[in-house]
């Protein structure tokens, strides 16, 4: 569990590369906030996670709005007290 206790903040966490992403940091012990604007499809991975026994939580989010990234940055920490790793992996266009 390399990631025991660590926080990961997951952009593009509700399918593809950042859902397998967020499976990955959950088995390795990581809390993670699944960061997407499709909240449906990142509450199904946030609950697939607790299923699980890990810690998640899904958050719609723009991350190309700087203010609702300083709200998912504020909202992450108000949740879990910290933040320890930010994989960014929304794709737009």
């Amino acid at each position: 569990m390399r990631l025991k206790d660590k926080v990961a903040i997951i952009t593009g966490g509700a399918s593809g590369i950042g859902r397998e992403t967020c499976r990955l940091f959950a088995r390795e012990g990581a809390k993670i906030m699944i960061a997407d604007l499709i909240i449906e499809e990142a509450n199904k991975v946030a609950n697939e996670l607790k299923a699980q026994g890990h810690q998640a939580i899904a958050k719609k989010v723009d991350v190309t709005s700087l203010d609702e990234a300083n709200r998912l940055a504020k909202f992450t920490l108000d949740k879990f007290g910290q933040i320890d790793i930010l994989a960014n992996i929304a794709g737009g266009s």
